[in-house]
């Protein structure tokens, strides 16, 4: 064999493994950018979750006796984690648009509600307090549990978000 031809081969054999090395870096580079862009909008979404939950039981609103017309702000307690027969009822007399223009999450969909420690579903001035979609088909869904007090009754809002 030439001198010549061993070397071309070589060249061959070394271009070969460089491009096969060069995809392969390149694919994972790929599945890494796409598994932190999954996680980041998922953790973008978990904060959103848990800031408009803060806001609901955290929070009186704006103006403090809001109603649905004249609401700036959704704030649904009386006084810290005590929710308010009157804005509750003032919230499920929204419409579900007009409740996500509030809460600034028009590219999102919701599911809100309020529960009793038995799961059952608490009713303010004869409503039942449940808003929104149950079901989505998504992957990513965050779910943000309050412990609140209605009246005298110890009750869960249940806030689900997802896009």
């Amino acid at each position: 064999m030439a001198k010549g031809q061993l070397s071309s081969m070589d060249l061959a054999i070394s271009v070969m493994v460089f491009v096969f090395l060069l995809v392969s870096i390149i694919s994972f580079w790929n599945i890494y950018v796409l598994r932190f862009d999954a996680n980041l909008n998922h953790k973008e979404l978990a904060l959103k979750a848990v800031t408009i939950t803060d806001l609901m039981v955290e929070n009186t609103g704006i103006p403090t006796a809001w109603n649905k017309t004249t609401a700036q702000v959704i704030g649904l307690t009386e006084k810290d984690r005590r929710l308010d027969s009157n804005k509750l009822s003032a919230l499920l007399n929204m419409s579900y648009s007009q409740i996500k223009g509030y809460l600034n999450i028009d590219a999102n969909e919701f599911y809100f509600r309020v529960v009793d420690m038995n799961g059952a579903l608490v009713k303010a001035q004869g409503q039942v307090v449940e808003i929104g979609n149950q079901t989505a088909n998504t992957d990513f869904i965050v779910k943000i549990r309050r412990f609140t007090l209605y009246g005298s009754q110890k009750t869960v809002l249940e806030f689900l978000l997802w896009q």
